[in-house]
């Protein structure tokens, strides 16, 4: 596929996904295929869960693999059982939004849609559920999306903007002559 490939690792191995084929992991030497995973077109590592949003079919959809097992066995998220349906969460159901980031930051899952934040609050698959942390700041892509020196910065359709996972500052009109000259390439 030509689709941008959104990797994270997980317990020593890469994990990729591209939102439109299934999810596959590489160890170093051999590349497995996981069709039992949700597809989706970004993937973090947070708690020890591995997190997938965004499915072709369900741009609000936010997924999450389990630690144990219904008889309360500890599992990997390699197993087949570390996926049930159940496990997924909608940020902003109907808002026509779509996520475009995810990013685990100071200790919180941040999930980014174009227009808002949001943030993952619960601490198993049983609270778990988002907040909106803000309505005025998003990303249209999760490459724009870094930390520096303990903040996140992030491009929206407005600005360029820093982030400390309470408040976001714009620092810079991206709607400018001198912004755009800079990205464009030579």
């Amino acid at each position: 596929t030509t689709e941008p490939l959104d990797c994270s690792i997980i317990r020593n191995e890469a994990w990729c996904t591209n939102g439109s084929t299934n999810v596959f992991r590489w160890d170093g030497t051999t590349r497995t295929f996981m069709n039992y995973v949700p597809t989706g077109g970004f993937i973090e590592f947070h708690d020890d869960r591995v997190w997938i949003a965004r499915s072709t079919t369900s741009p609000s959809s936010l997924f999450f693999s389990n630690l144990v097992d219904n008889a309360g066995d500890f599992i990997a998220p390699t197993s087949t059982s570390a996926w049930p349906a159940i496990n997924d969460l909608f940020v902003g159901r109907n808002d026509a939004d779509e996520i475009s980031g995810l990013v685990s930051y100071s200790g919180t899952l941040f999930i980014f849609k174009r227009y808002s934040i949001w943030k993952l609050i619960g601490y198993d698959e049983f609270s778990y559920g988002v907040q909106k942390v803000l309505s005025n700041f998003g990303t249209y892509s999760d490459k724009s999306i870094c930390e520096v020196d303990g903040l996140l910065y992030a491009i929206d359709m407005r600005s360029l903007y820093k982030f400390d996972g309470r408040s976001a500052v714009s620092i810079w009109d991206v709607r400018s002559s001198t912004f755009n000259t800079l990205i464009t390439p030579f």
